[in-house]
């Protein structure tokens, strides 16, 4: 499945989280600017964050972002992490009762199936360890 296929499911999922529509704002940062991520945004109603360098890979991508914004809270998902409706529900409260909280990771579940279930042979058992 495209990259580009994988974000439209993201971004749509997350315009559709549970949250004041005046306070959720949904970007696609585009390390690649590609094309077809930029008409997607414009068509979606999604902001679009692109950059001139290109250091420091994601975290570089993401750090861009942040001085661009002034979000009390920030959700980062990957293009193929289709968020839930309830993200924030569930997540938002733990920042909110712990002021000195600065980061939440929650677990991953995946829509599609990765690589280890599609080609278990891939992992070894630790007893298959040289």
């Amino acid at each position: 499945m495209s990259r580009c296929r994988w974000l439209r499911y993201t971004a749509l999922a997350a315009l559709n989280i549970d949250y004041p529509p005046e306070k959720l704002h949904v970007y696609i940062l585009d390390d690649g600017t590609r094309e077809d991520f930029s008409e997607f945004a414009a068509e979606a109603g999604v902001g679009y964050v692109t950059r001139v360098e290109h250091g420091h890979a994601k975290a570089g991508n993401i750090n861009h972002a942040l001085t661009m914004m002034d979000s009390p809270y920030v959700a980062i998902f990957d293009c193929d992490h289709v968020p839930t409706r309830s993200f924030l529900q569930v997540t938002l409260g733990w920042m909110l009762a712990d002021p000195v909280l600065g980061m939440l990771q929650t677990p991953h579940h995946f829509y599609s199936p990765g690589p280890l279930r599609t080609e278990p042979s891939a992992v070894q058992d630790d007893s298959e360890r040289g």
